[in-house]
């Protein structure tokens, strides 16, 4: 798991496949207690690799949030000496709310009151496409403006206030290489400049050594956040759009950060979050109880999984074979398709974080995984 986070985990949608419950609920109090028996959600396609599955002609949108985690007694594993009832935590989730309502900091409230192992980061959790979360934290996510403020959502890990928080921040950029004193002088006197009315693009232009972003008036990276942000990805969604951030140290150099606003970034410029994967699973006759299998010896699958390698490369079509072949669920219906895919989900296996590494048409395999032999190819 790229974010190997027990909180994350419980915030899950669930280890299955298919969704569970209509993520369009509404977020609000959900105890679990018995009602009028809602209709069964409508199945969504699976895969061995990825759920929920985004199959659209355009990437999914993507949102991100925080979040204040309240434990009570009655959740599972609690540690002994928590001893507050269960309404006893949803109360406290109204008034930890009411307080976000009068202007209390979330930050601050996060650090008093969540037992989340990011509490001290503010309870960051990062951005994520919709279906991925539990319902309850999906509705409220893809329903609120940004800085909108939850209901206490009752899950069985516990009692969450969710805050919607920006997703995405611009950039422009200045760098100054090397970390002794004269290179920090330098960088402040840059700083000093900026601060007395020069525009930021106009000094990037003059003075920054960064190459990437210098020739482009300091143009540089549309970051999106993400759970364990740090120096200056953290630097620019900790700033206004307009202001400038830094000096701030890397082990390279030097750096300042001014946030701009998103509208006009140059599209190039984004963080590739998200890639369109085609993959084809040969399963075999030993995979664990419970996933894909498939009635041939595994020194057969691995055999067949080469050539279909071999034949991918010599220019036959992938998504023909993969009709022909895959015995990943719903596979050869989607023709090896599984959509687009985020860096961040914690269920991507581990070959869908290896073509992040790669470029569009490359591919990985065949690689054993516990469903079988896999190829795989980035698309887009």
């Amino acid at each position: 798991m790229p974010i190997a986070s027990s909180l994350l985990a419980a915030c899950l949608l669930g280890a299955g496949l298919v969704s569970a419950q209509d993520p369009g609920q509404e977020a609000g109090r959900d105890s679990g207690s018995a009602g009028p028996q809602q209709p069964e959600a409508p199945q969504v396609p699976i895969s061995a690799f990825a759920a929920p599955l985004y199959l659209g002609e355009l990437p999914p949108e993507v949102r991100s949030l925080r979040l204040i985690q309240l434990i009570h007694a009655d959740v599972p594993k609690a540690a002994r000496n928590v001893t507050r009832t269960h309404e006893e935590t949803l109360a406290l989730g109204d008034h930890i709310r009411a307080m976000l309502d009068l202007g209390k900091g979330f930050d601050e409230l996060s650090r008093e009151y969540s037992a989340a192992e990011n509490a001290e980061r503010g309870g960051v959790m990062g951005s994520f496409p919709e279906g991925l979360l539990a319902p309850q934290m999906d509705a409220f996510l893809f329903s609120a403006d940004v800085g909108a403020v939850s209901k206490p959502i009752d899950l069985p890990t516990g009692v969450y206030v969710l805050q919607r928080i920006e997703t995405y921040a611009a950039t422009r950029h200045i760098f100054v290489k090397g970390n002794g004193e004269e290179h920090r002088a330098r960088v402040q006197a840059l700083r000093a400049r900026i601060d007395a009315g020069e525009d930021f693009g106009a000094v990037a232009l003059e003075a920054s050594e960064d190459p990437y972003s210098q020739a482009r008036g300091g143009l540089f990276t549309l970051f999106e956040r993400g759970a364990n942000d740090r120096l200056l990805k953290a630097a620019a969604f900790s700033a206004r759009v307009g202001e400038t951030v830094g000096p701030i140290r890397s082990p390279n150099g030097w750096h300042l950060i001014q946030r701009v606003p998103v509208e006009g970034h140059p599209s190039d410029l984004a963080e590739h979050s998200l890639i369109r994967v085609r993959a084809i699973l040969i399963s075999h006759d030993n995979t664990p109880v419970g996933v894909v299998s498939a009635p041939r010896p595994m020194n057969d699958a691995k055999n067949l999984a080469a050539e279909i390698h071999d034949r991918i490369r010599s220019g036959e079509d992938m998504a023909a074979l993969a009709r022909e072949f895959n015995d990943d669920p719903g596979g050869k219906e989607r023709a090896g398709d599984i959509g687009w895919v985020h860096r961040n989900n914690p269920r991507n296996a581990s070959f869908l974080t290896q073509l992040f590494k790669l470029g569009a048409g490359e591919m990985v395999g065949p690689v054993l995984t516990n469903a079988g032999y896999v190829i795989a190819r980035r698309e887009l």
